[in-house]
């Protein structure tokens, strides 16, 4: 990605949908409630398809939860299994969601809870919606990233990043100096000693071929006070 002064690796999906064993993905299922980050674009002709760009189904192909991009309505939805329901949802329709169906690079994160789901585009809060019981997915069956509603065509897509983290918090606190630099996107690089290396502290994350950094971070709890201290030397006499 070179847009906007940035440059950042990304991949151009469409020759064939990405497919995974959901219990390979997710073999503990989803928690009750998480958070779900996607950083993408559309390319001139998908910008009015109608698809899932993440879904899971069962072995039988019945949806378990999926997200959709509805480009010819332009809304974007949120479907899961439901406890009492066969289904349950939440769309999301508005100004903001319109905007993502330009050729610009965008980023969603929905905040999913056990009452409601949040949806975030570009780092600011779009809308709160309510949702009906949610029940556990089914992970004997498949994960799938990009695909046409209608036929599982794939999709045309440039894809920069997709996580789903166990903390919903985490769609709340995404920055988006991937995409549009700002003031506290202060980037320091090192040209003469090595990156370190280090890892995720979210269990499900998988690290793909893509990569972003986070460029800032919400400061966490107090830390309790250290041990005491070696004695120091005695100095000398004047």
């Amino acid at each position: 990605m070179k847009d906007n002064g940035i440059q950042s690796s990304y991949v151009r999906l469409g020759t064939s949908p990405i497919v995974q064993q959901t219990q390979d993905v997710f073999p503990q299922g989803l928690p009750d409630e998480y958070g779900f980050v996607a950083t993408f674009k559309f390319r001139k002709s998908s910008r009015r398809e109608d698809w899932y760009i993440w879904q899971i189904i069962d072995k039988y192909g019945i949806p378990q939860v999926s997200i959709r991009l509805d480009g010819e309505n332009k809304a974007l939805e949120y479907n899961a299994v439901g406890l009492t329901r066969d289904a349950v949802r939440v769309v999301f329709k508005n100004g903001p969601v319109n905007d993502l169906f330009d050729r610009n690079w965008h980023k969603i994160a929905l905040s999913i809870q056990s009452q409601t789901v949040s949806l975030y585009i570009n780092c600011k809060l779009v809308q709160t919606l309510p949702i009906e019981d949610r029940e556990n997915i089914d992970i004997q069956g498949k994960t799938v990233i990009g695909k046409r509603l209608y036929d599982s065509v794939p999709i045309d897509f440039d894809l920069q990043r997709m996580v789903i983290y166990c903390d919903s918090r985490h769609a709340e606190f995404e920055t988006c100096c991937d995409i549009s630099p700002g003031p506290d996107c202060q980037v320091t690089v090192v040209t003469d000693v090595p990156t370190p290396v280090i890892p995720s502290t979210v269990p499900n994350e998988q690290i793909g071929p893509t990569k972003t950094v986070n460029c800032s971070c919400t400061p966490g709890e107090k830390g309790e006070r250290g041990l005491p201290g070696f004695e120091g030397l005695r100095g000398q006499k004047p």
